[in-house]
């Protein structure tokens, strides 16, 4: 038997519907806080910040310290966030797995994966395609990703609903990055400031082009939000959580099977 440990409940079933898919087990698939007690000494110790994310972490790092390499029956699954931009943390990596795109969300921004959504989720294929949906609302996903990269590395917390910038500024790039920056300073004193506003805002548009060019489409968070302003969503798909089921079931086992993630998951289970 061996065990998969991931962040929260729904990577749980999304990577659990994977191995069921392609018959791969017996394996145990759990969200870390269900099964594992990692406590904020050993993050402290691990220099390591609070969260399910940095728990999943915390729970390699150990694995590979302590079990020799045959008795590594343990794959540890998270998302990357936005460790493409702002640098992956430096861990043993025997046996954790760091997504290739920001998180499972993510992987909705492909041309087939996109189609199902707007086709069978949302039941709007005939007003608007895969690729004019994704070319529309992939620059702003970019600039929303590198400008909560630039505030991070700051110490500064991102305002959670970015599509209110984006809306001021109807998706120009560096805008929407100045506007997300904006208001997210908003609320501490120009003289605690860490910085001027411009340092974070220019440091933003140079992250957004390293997104571009790595294909790092976006905080998964921020899909959903984005597309229902852009689509003009009504109802109960205009609910974020609702909607990223939507898009999560828009994703088929051949979206996959080409994914570094995916690839490598199945490789480890199996070898």
């Amino acid at each position: 038997m061996r065990d998969v440990y991931v962040e929260g409940p729904t990577d749980v079933g999304f990577i659990r519907w994977f191995l069921d898919e392609r018959a791969v087990g017996p394996v145990g698939v759990f969200s870390v806080s269900d099964r594992v007690l990692v406590g904020r000494e050993l993050l402290e110790q691990l220099s390591l910040t609070s969260g399910e994310k940095q728990r999943v972490q915390a729970l390699a790092i150990m694995a590979h310290r302590t079990l020799a390499p045959g008795q590594r029956a343990v794959t540890c699954i998270v998302d990357a966030d936005l460790d493409h931009l702002i640098g992956p943390l430096i861990i043993e990596r025997s046996c954790l797995i760091t997504t290739e795109v920001p998180s499972l969300e993510s992987y909705v921004l492909a041309e087939q994966p996109m189609r199902r959504l707007l086709n069978r989720g949302l039941h709007i294929g005939e007003s608007a395609s895969a690729e004019s949906v994704i070319d529309a609302i992939v620059p702003t996903l970019r600039a929303a990703v590198a400008a909560r990269a630039a505030l991070h590395a700051f110490g500064i917390g991102c305002i959670d609903d970015v599509t209110k910038a984006c809306d001021a500024v109807k998706g120009d790039v560096p805008l929407v990055i100045k506007e997300v920056v904006t208001r997210s300073i908003a609320k501490i004193r120009v003289a605690e400031r860490p910085v001027p506003i411009d340092v974070i805002v220019n440091w933003a548009i140079d992250l957004a082009m390293v997104a571009e060019n790595e294909r790092q489409d976006g905080r998964g968070h921020d899909i959903a939000p984005i597309m229902v302003k852009h689509l003009g969503l009504k109802g109960g798909l205009a609910n974020r959580e609702a909607i990223e089921a939507v898009m999560r079931s828009s994703v088929e086992v051949s979206d996959l099977l080409g994914c570094r993630t995916f690839t490598e998951l199945e490789k480890r289970l199996t070898a």
